[in-house]
């Protein structure tokens, strides 16, 4: 494909809208989950397999997609995608067992995972070079933007409403996007420029120890965030400030947007290692911060400010991993994109089984405080890059 002299914002932002969707339908379930339990007869306990499958699902299937859909214009795969996505939310709106929602949250989880590396790897292809890193910000600001609106969207409108109603507008909303990629992108720039992914490229990137320690360091980040995530609520009520949680919550958000805004910027501008390695250590410090700030009662303006800074170094950090991911093998930036994508939801699984695991036998606040040691360990994997160089 013909290397773009100017970038086509408009036509990423489409993409963004896309990521928008997919982050807002995983949040906007966790905001419902009790009511789907009770709609369904089931423990709370077990409707929360629907999101531990769906991440799993998803880390398994998005490299899958990426070595068969590889020789799919991605425009085509995009289409593909959001439709099975929407037929599956409105599939999750008519259940009426467990079973049925279940087989809903896996199409939801296929079709994501063919998403987000297409769009990701296209909106970086439509770019110049001297602006992918902002493209991958646009697009990765998209998902931010779920974590900002979704939960309390998805909370009110689903207490109004009922939980149907979300995933009907989800599979609306998905339809509009594919609509916006068919009138928007023309087929002929959304050629796959990149070899095709099979098994044996696939274990050949993994091979690559640049690209498998970036991977592995991008599972432990996300290990760190999400066990904390999981319980910022019970983390919150330890500080004494529950009925301050909804502005955490927006500070959440609003640091999550800085940090997609602010890593595309900072990607195009500096050495994406040492991006990464200076966002990490403000990550591990904001988390510290807050475990401290969690036992002294009353610390609205510590624990806010460590939140505040936890997200945007944290979306910071993943920027950079994104944009190293791609430098480091830019024929294969799709499949990359897609381990990428996996190790995200990989790290997202047991994140939650590390803060289920501290929780059960500690105070909350001891959850941040071993999330930060465990963000120290991902920036001292990345003294590693420069080992492996040499060799």
């Amino acid at each position: 494909m013909e290397q773009q002299s100017t970038t086509p914002w408009g036509k990423i932002a489409v993409l963004a809208l896309g990521a928008f969707v997919i982050g807002a339908d995983g949040f906007m379930l966790a905001a419902v989950l009790p009511q789907v339990a009770q709609q369904l007869g089931v423990s709370l306990g077990q409707t929360g397999l629907l999101v531990t499958v769906f991440a799993w699902v998803y880390a398994l299937a998005a490299p899958l997609c990426g070595m068969l859909m590889g020789r799919r214009n991605r425009r085509s795969t995009l289409v593909l995608a959001l439709a099975i996505f929407a037929i599956g939310n409105g599939v999750a709106a008519l259940a009426s067992s467990f079973v049925w929602m279940m087989v809903a949250r896996v199409m939801a989880a296929l079709g994501s995972a063919m998403m987000m590396p297409t769009a990701m790897a296209l909106a970086t292809s439509l770019a110049p070079v001297k602006h992918r890193g902002k493209a991958i910000s646009v697009v990765t600001t998209g998902m931010t933007m779920a974590t900002v609106l979704a939960v309390p969207l998805g909370s009110v409108v689903g207490e109004r409403y009922g939980y149907h109603t979300l995933f009907w507008a989800m599979a609306v909303a998905a339809v509009l996007v594919l609509c916006g990629i068919v009138l928007g992108i023309r087929a002929r720039e959304a050629q796959p420029v990149q070899q095709v992914p099979t098994i044996r490229t696939l274990v050949a990137g993994l091979a690559n120890r640049q690209v498998a320690l970036t991977l592995l360091i991008t599972v432990v980040i996300f290990v760190a965030g999400t066990s904390v995530i999981s319980y910022l609520s019970a983390v919150v009520q330890q500080a004494g400030l529950h009925e301050y949680f909804s502005w955490i919550l927006l500070i959440f958000g609003v640091g999550s947007l800085l940090g997609g805004v602010l890593g595309g910027w900072l990607a195009d501008r500096f050495a994406h290692i040492w991006l990464a390695r200076w966002a990490m250590l403000a990550f591990a410090l904001a988390l510290a911060l807050l475990g401290v700030a969690a036992g002294m009662p009353g610390a609205l303006g510590l624990v806010g400010g460590s939140v505040l800074l936890w997200t945007a170094s944290a979306w910071i950090a993943t920027i950079a991993q994104q944009y190293r991911i791609i430098a480091l093998a830019p024929e294969r930036a799709q499949l990359n994109l897609s381990l990428n994508s996996s190790s995200i939801y990989i790290g997202q699984g047991f994140g939650g089984m590390l803060g289920s695991a501290i929780i059960s036998s500690q105070p909350a606040q001891v959850i941040p405080l071993i999330a930060s040691g465990v963000v120290v360990l991902a920036l001292a994997m990345t003294s590693r890059y420069e080992t492996i160089q040499r060799k």
